[in-house]
């Protein structure tokens, strides 16, 4: 865990932040980040209790800051998004950070920057993505902060899913399939990020994206995790195995849809979307966040060891 520096705040002068999807990926480190801290206090809300209960988000009216981590679920992000910007126009001296995500970039290709356009070109998360990013913008002392893909340990998608992908032989080097651009950033770098925008005046009503700043291929992380998995050589995938994976990619879904009903654990899918992402040119231009936020990156192979680990502990 990220450690972060102390503040010269009193006890009593603590924080008080009230965290939104609280037990999420992002949301619980950030949540044991603050438990931990000297300075703030913090107050988690689920996501199940937002969607569900009504009166969840009456504690904005009895803390200092909030932190909107919703993931996953488009409707609790676009629904999760207006009731907080609506309840926060009573209380202009709220600080709110709001974790938005790169998929508001599209497709886009080459560097892209927090003044490149956006889209919602790549389905219902994209718009609830992109429909919340306005309200946040639309807020004079909110800060957005839009990560590339969230990697350590715990990431459902880009940790575990990925690495049980390359322990079982199904990903490796993709060659021309896996050249595409990798934007990825480590979950501690994101809560640095938080915590940064939660304590910096001038950061109100700015943008800022977050992802490691060094160019990456697919190919490259996907070896990367591999060795740190254990992994000596890392799979070759050749083209004929990566496109019968993809005409696999239906089947699979259908067993992860019914899989996931009856409480059963499937196999990783390859996406199509996952599939187009390992060829996508996209860019990431965090030197903002790193002017700004005071951004230190978590160096890569630290952060994809740290990640390995519990993969490696069921081994």
């Amino acid at each position: 865990m990220t450690e972060f520096p102390a503040a010269a705040a009193t006890v009593a002068a603590k924080l008080r932040v009230l965290v939104l999807d609280s037990t999420s990926f992002v949301g619980a480190r950030l949540l044991a980040a603050l438990a931990g801290s000297d300075w703030a206090v913090p107050v988690g809300v689920t996501r199940q209790q937002l969607m569900a209960e009504p009166g969840s988000l009456d504690a904005i009216r009895s803390v200092d800051a909030v932190v909107n981590a919703l993931s996953e679920d488009p409707q609790a992000i676009a629904e999760g998004a207006q009731r907080l910007f609506e309840a926060a126009k009573a209380l202009p001296a709220l600080r709110i950070v709001h974790l938005g995500s790169m998929v508001v970039y599209g497709a886009a290709v080459g560097v892209v920057d927090e003044t490149s356009p956006l889209t919602a070109e790549l389905g219902p998360y994209a718009a609830a993505k992109l429909a919340a990013d306005a309200l946040a913008r639309a807020c004079p002392n909110a800060v957005c902060l839009r990560p590339s893909a969230e990697y350590g340990a715990g990431s459902r998608p880009w940790s575990e899913d990925l690495g049980r992908l390359l322990l079982a032989g199904r990903l490796g080097d993709l060659g021309a399939a896996g050249e595409g651009q990798c934007n990825v950033v480590h979950v501690d770098d994101v809560v640095q990020a938080i915590v940064a925008a939660l304590r910096s005046p001038d950061a109100a009503g700015k943008v800022y994206n977050l992802s490691q700043p060094h160019a990456l291929t697919w190919n490259a992380y996907i070896a990367g995790y591999g060795r740190a998995l254990g992994l000596n050589p890392v799979p070759v995938i050749s083209p004929l195995r990566w496109r019968c994976e993809r005409l696999l990619a239906p089947l699979l879904k259908v067993i992860e849809i019914i899989g996931r009903k009856l409480g059963l654990r499937t196999p990783p899918l390859v996406s199509p979307s996952l599939a187009r992402l390992f060829t996508q040119t996209i860019r990431l231009d965090s030197q903002r966040a790193e002017r700004e936020l005071g951004m230190v990156w978590t160096p890569l192979e630290r952060g994809l060891a740290e990640a390995a680990a519990p993969l490696r502990e069921k081994r």
